[in-house]
Order: C-alpha cells, then sequence, then structure tokens
C-alpha cells in the first residue's frame, strides 16, 4: 500500500475508535516511512511494532520513539542463536533480534519478546531457558504464541498444532510465572484468549489488514471481508464485526481449520463468500467468562439472559427485555 493510502487507513480507525494500532508484517521495517505512518496517530490512540529486527538502526530508533512509538515486540524464536537463524533462515538473525532489543529498550520503549510456542517450548525446561534470556535482555514482556493453520501451515492442522494438555501447559507458565516477583512477565495466548478469560476477539475486539489492503479477522485467520482499496474500512468492519456478533470461546481459526482447507485453492486470503456457510460463527450459545460477568453485572439483573447492542468498535451487553 502506498503511503498515502496507510496514512488514510490510520485516520479512518482513530475515527471508528480503535485505542491500538500494530504494525507488522512481514517486516514493516523495510517501509523507510514508518517513522511518518507512526507519527500521524493522534493521543488517542498507541502504536505498537512487531518486528524481526531487521532494519532496526540507532537512529531509526531515536526517530520511532520521537515519533511516538510506545512498544516493540521482537521476534525471538529460540534462546540458542543457531535455532533461531535456523528458523529465520538467515545467519545472524539471532544477533539481529538482540540489537533491536537493545535499542528500544534504551530509548525507553515497552520492550516485548515474543516466540511460536513449539512443543519443545511448551516444556517447563524450555520455556525456563528462555525466560532466563528475557530476563539478561530486560525485556518487559514475553509473548508465547501457539503455531497456527494458516499460510504455509494451512494444511497440517493435526500434525503442527499444540494439543489441550500442552496448551494447558502455556497456560500455567503464564500463571505461574506472573506470580513471582522480579521476573520477566509472560503472556500466553492459550491463556488470555481461553474460555474462562476473554476468549477469542477476532472479528469482535481486533482486525487485520494485510498489505494488500484485504481486512480479516484476526492476522491468523486467513478471510477477507472486504479490501480498503474498494471500501471504506468502517463499512468492512460493519459486515466483519456482524458475522462474528460476539466474542468466541474458542480460537476462531482452530476450530474452523479443516473447513478452511476445504476452501483454499492455493491462494490466501479466502474470499468470506465462499466460507460463511462453511464455517461457525461465535453469533449464540456461550461466552467468554470476562464477557458474560461483565455484562450481567453492569447491565442485567434479571435471568431473562443478555443480547448484544451497538455498531462498530463499541458494543455493550443489555437486557434482552430492554
Amino acid at each position: 500500500m502506498s503511503r498515502e493510502t496507510i496514512l488514510s487507513l490510520v485516520k479512518d480507525l482513530q475515527e471508528m475508535g480503535v485505542c491500538i494500532v500494530g504494525f507488522t508484517g512481514g517486516e514493516p521495517m523495510l517501509r523507510e516511512d514508518m517513522g511518518e505512518i507512526i507519527g500521524s496517530l493522534d493521543d488517542r490512540s498507541v502504536s505498537i511494532l512487531f518486528t524481526s529486527g531487521d532494519g532496526v538502526t540507532k537512529q531509526r530508533g531515536r526517530k520511532l520513539k520521537e515519533m511516538g512509538l510506545f512498544g516493540a515486540a521482537v521476534s525471538l524464536d529460540h534462546y540458542e542463536p543457531a535455532i533461531h537463524d535456523e528458523r529465520r533462515g538467515k545467519k545472524g538473525a539471532f544477533e539481529t533480534a538482540l540489537n533491536a532489543i537493545r535499542i528500544f529498550r534504551d530509548n525507553g520503549m515497552y520492550t516485548m519478546i515474543q516466540l511460536v510456542a513449539t512443543k519443545e517450548m511448551a516444556g517447563d525446561q524450555a520455556f525456563e531457558r528462555y525466560l532466563e534470556l528475557a530476563g539478561k535482555l530486560g525485556v518487559h514482556e514475553i509473548r508465547l504464541l501457539e503455531p497456527m493453520p494458516t499460510g504455509n501451515l494451512i494444511g497440517c492442522a493435526g500434525k503442527c498444532m499444540l494439543n489441550d494438555s500442552e496448551r494447558a501447559t502455556l497456560r500455567q507458565l503464564h500463571i505461574k510465572t506472573n506470580n513471582q516477583k522480579d521476573i520477566t512477565k509472560v503472556c500466553a495466548f492459550a491463556h488470555i484468549e481461553h474460555k474462562e478469560l476473554y476468549g477469542c476477539g477476532a472479528g469482535f475486539q481486533h482486525l487485520y489488514i494485510d498489505a494488500q489492503g484485504n481486512v480479516c479477522p484476526c492476522d491468523f485467520t486467513p478471510v477477507s471481508f472486504g479490501n480498503i482499496n474498494k471500501e471504506k474500512v468502517s463499512l468492512i468492519w460493519s459486515h466483519l464485526n456482524k458475522a462474528f456478533g460476539r466474542p468466541g470461546c474458542k480460537c476462531f481459526l482452530l476450530e474452523n481449520a479443516d473447513k478452511l482447507n476445504q476452501a483454499f485453492t492455493g491462494t490466501l486470503p479466502i474470499e468470506y463468500t465462499k466460507i460463511r456457510n462453511l464455517c461457525r460463527f461465535p453469533k449464540e450459545g456461550e461466552l467468554p467468562e470476562y464477557y458474560r460477568v461483565l455484562g450481567w453485572k453492569s447491565e442485567c439483573n434479571c435471568s431473562t439472559g443478555l443480547s448484544w447492542q451497538g455498531e462498530g468498535v463499541s458494543r455493550a451487553f443489555v437486557c434482552s427485555k430492554a
């Protein structure tokens, strides 16, 4: 997308009430105008950069801070340099990541490292070594993701994905680590997106816009509801939000991986029209605990149940008798 398109998009997102704008890729630092793009956000939103570290220099780090960048998440796939380099397909990638981490940290930004937790990294012993490295680097947070059946992994949901036991291990790592003092905090998405907390917010709490302008429910779900080069993002969001309706108790992508694989014809993203009658959307049924408790306590004192009210980004629980 051109700079003008992105600047217009950022303005539209802020008008919609978006509070966090994340810039990801690919590698966003390949754009020489990242500083200007980040600087276009006013104080209604904060910005986060997701990067491999490639293209991050001391000069650019200072510039990003001056332009208002709040935080940066650097991908660090392993605590062993050789393994990280192998997974990145580039010798020296580990040192590149560490250099970026130091630059962001030294410029006073909220600094995170993130990794896709493979079956090996879902174990306590491997993660302890990763946690030790995080402490030495002085980062503020570790973001723990898991393999997702998308991109080059779209057809291997049963091979590479974590099982329930391994996800439970990640949840326990989140809880155990964050109950300790003076160590790096951990954000395991297997925990915060569990039905006992916030659930899956795809198409409800957030959206993803790829480099071609396709608007998808999240950065892992390869389903396009429209393109910002053809329609306003607010209009596309209304279609997307209507399809999902509310947060789900299960990850939409993991729950519908087989159906998305059926609709996949070699090109991503998949058009929504091809999967709308195949996939299960979280329009009814159980709610994640956070939303159930929030809605019940704040809006309804009877036993008739809740419905959703509101358009766009802000929605609210209301009593169905209201």
